[in-house]
């Protein structure tokens, strides 16, 4: 309701759809801000994604935790919903490295959702010289932008 509008002004007035990216807990919000808000955004690239969520809830769980975790509310998503038929012309891109910290079960489980869902992605595994650091992730964003056009 801020961001953006504010964006859009600053854009002369912009009507076209944004692309939303970030590592690794970045990558979850830019996985829930699209996945929330299709009409808004149309691309997504997270990059070591920490998609998953429930190990940091220590138990909680309630209806804002639901409604801010894809892997749960999508899953639920009618497909007769303005919402599912705006994700249906998104694309997302999950990718992650191989070395330490990485968490292969957080992409493979986002995937398998947006598979079952049939919603347009991509997964792209780096090898093992690629971490979960910024080193990786500066050299991985530039590269997954330029084939998003």
């Amino acid at each position: 309701e801020e961001l953006v509008p504010f964006i859009r002004k600053d854009c002369e007035g912009t009507e076209q759809r944004f692309a939303a990216c970030g590592a690794s807990l970045g990558g979850y919000d830019a996985l829930n801000a699209v996945s929330k808000h299709p009409e808004l955004f149309d691309r997504m690239v997270g990059m070591s994604g920490t998609y998953i969520l429930e190990r940091r809830m220590n138990g909680h769980w309630d209806h804002n935790f639901y409604y801010n975790s894809p892997v749960h509310f999508l899953p639920q998503l009618g497909y007769d919903t303005e919402q599912y038929k705006n994700l249906q012309k998104c694309l997302f891109v999950l990718a992650r490295g191989s070395g330490p910290y990485e968490a292969t079960n957080y992409i493979e489980r986002v995937a398998a959702v947006m598979k079952d869902r049939s919603i347009p992605h991509r997964v792209e595994i780096w090898g093992k010289d690629a971490d979960h650091d910024w080193p990786t992730w500066r050299t991985m964003l530039p590269l997954f932008l330029s084939k998003l056009v």
